[in-house]
């Protein structure tokens, strides 16, 4: 594929072995299937809401409710493999797995962890489990179980080390009616209207998206080695893609634990900024400040030849979370946010556009769907 205008040929997500629209086309036919399983409970423990938020509510009676979610660490695996080094991909698994409960305002309670390994290492899980320990600090959970599944014959070695692939399943509570002073109120992202402001937490780089893009470009395509001092980056290669995900817990309970007016909460995974179109609000987003593209960003779109489009697209291009509250619950959100040693913008407003719509001014984008498009 070609960059508009030019005669460069760039990777497009699709080509590095991830196609989203065909991933989306796909979910559509399970979710008939998977949302008919919601008649064969009744009562005490019934879901709330319907597949395709971040994460999904159980009411549980007396104004408590358990959110539920389940992620991985997906093809940064890849990269720990390749460096021998699995001593924080358990931060990652922490971190995707209590940030999708934060966008229901939940507090994350505990999390299980599935591994699954071609052949017992017992070096390599145990680093696991370091991560995980880690990471469940960071998160104030507890990690009360989980599974070790041998499963040589779905894994391929890699470069002499185990193969390793890693999932969690999280749990957290909220407060469904908004009544119970002991939880934080639920955060649905109905409430979200025009004139609300859009706030930008920024991340630590990659965070677990995008690696099979990344890996493409910057291996493959660029021929440059994990251990390789990268001066833009200020270390190694290896060093900047393993950098784990942001965990968001202290700030973004922070803010709801002072009841501060929050709308709506969306963690910016897979598609980028497109994320926010996840919110269940009619509105659009009209984001007029983003901050500058963190180096490795740089780095990849530089290598890959890759328009901003298909950069924010893929990749989170240092906003890894969001918040959507009341105007003049702004800066009292952005003070707090900073009282725990992270940083925000506020980037723009809920605007009366269709719904999912995404402007960002500054680079003339518009986003919808799974694509962004040049304005």
């Amino acid at each position: 594929m070609r960059t508009r205008g030019s005669s460069e040929v760039h990777l497009t997500y699709a080509e590095a072995g991830v196609d989203e629209p065909r991933e989306q086309e796909a979910l559509k036919g399970m979710l008939d299937l998977l949302q008919s399983t919601y008649s064969l409970h009744k009562g005490i423990g019934s879901p709330a809401f319907p597949i395709g938020h971040f994460s999904n509510v159980l009411d549980m009676g007396a104004g408590l409710g358990l959110v539920l979610t389940t992620d991985g660490v997906g093809t940064k695996l890849v990269l720990a493999q390749m460096l021998h080094k699995y001593d924080t991909v358990g931060i990652d698994c922490v971190a995707n797995n209590v940030n999708d409960l934060l966008c229901l305002g939940a507090e994350p309670v505990a999390m299980l962890d599935y591994i699954a390994i071609d052949t017992i290492d017992e070096k390599a899980l145990v680093d696991v489990a370091r991560g995980l320990r880690a990471g469940a600090e960071l998160a104030h959970i507890s990690i009360p179980g989980g599974e070790i599944a041998q499963v040589a014959d779905m894994l391929s070695p890699t470069r002499g080390a185990s193969t390793i692939d890693l999932v969690g399943s999280a749990i957290g509570i909220v407060s469904l009616s908004g009544e119970r002073e002991d939880l934080p109120p639920l955060v649905d992202g109905k409430k979200v209207a025009p004139g609300d402001v859009l706030i930008g937490l920024l991340s630590s780089g990659l965070h677990s998206n995008g690696y099979s893009f990344a890996r493409k470009v910057l291996l493959n395509q660029a021929g440059l080695r994990l251990d390789q001092y990268v001066s833009e980056l200020g270390r190694t290669l290896g060093e900047e893609l393993l950098q784990p995900t942001f965990i968001y817990v202290d700030p973004v309970l922070g803010v709801l634990k002072k009841r501060l007016a929050v709308h709506g909460i969306v963690n910016v995974s897979g598609g980028g900024l497109l994320s926010l179109g996840r919110l269940p609000t009619d509105c659009g987003f009209l984001i007029k400040e983003i901050p500058p593209a963190p180096a490795v960003f740089r780095l990849i779109q530089r290598h890959g030849s890759i328009p901003d489009a298909d950069m924010f697209a893929a990749f989170n291009m240092g906003i890894g979370f969001c918040l959507v509250c009341a105007k003049d619950a702004a800066k009292p959100v952005i003070h707090e946010i900073a009282s725990h040693g992270y940083r925000s913008i506020e980037m723009g407003k809920i605007v009366d556009e269709p719904r999912g719509k995404i402007v960002i001014e500054p680079l003339g984008l518009v986003g919808s769907g799974e694509v962004f498009t040049p304005a």
